[in-house]
């Protein structure tokens, strides 16, 4: 018996950050989502994948793949931006139908 309490409380403790970390990127998702209503999402693209880009040079990635960074980097942020939209409707949905 004192196995198992021990098991589900190493486990409880390895899968407690997994989930934190999920929702910190699902509500850090919308807060951009919500952001590139308002400057639009080309610009919002841009700017996060530039930045990306500029601190993974800082930290030591090769210049000389610094253009396929910044296009790769792109794409994780449109992927980022669609989760994004992606929860802010599914909990729109969800608010609407606990109200009504």
């Amino acid at each position: 018996m004192g196995r198992i309490i021990r098991l589900i409380l190493y486990l409880i403790r390895r899968i407690i950050p997994i989930v934190l970390r999920m929702v910190f990127f699902t509500f850090r998702s919308m807060i951009l989502a919500l952001v590139t209503v308002l400057i639009g999402l080309p610009r919002a693209i841009e700017f996060i994948a530039s930045d990306w880009t500029k601190r993974a040079v800082d930290l030591g990635f090769p210049t000389r793949w610094e253009t396929m960074l910044y296009w790769i980097l792109c794409v994780v942020a449109f992927i980022q931006f669609l989760i994004g939209w992606y929860a802010l409707s599914y909990l729109t949905v969800w608010v609407v139908f606990l109200f009504f």
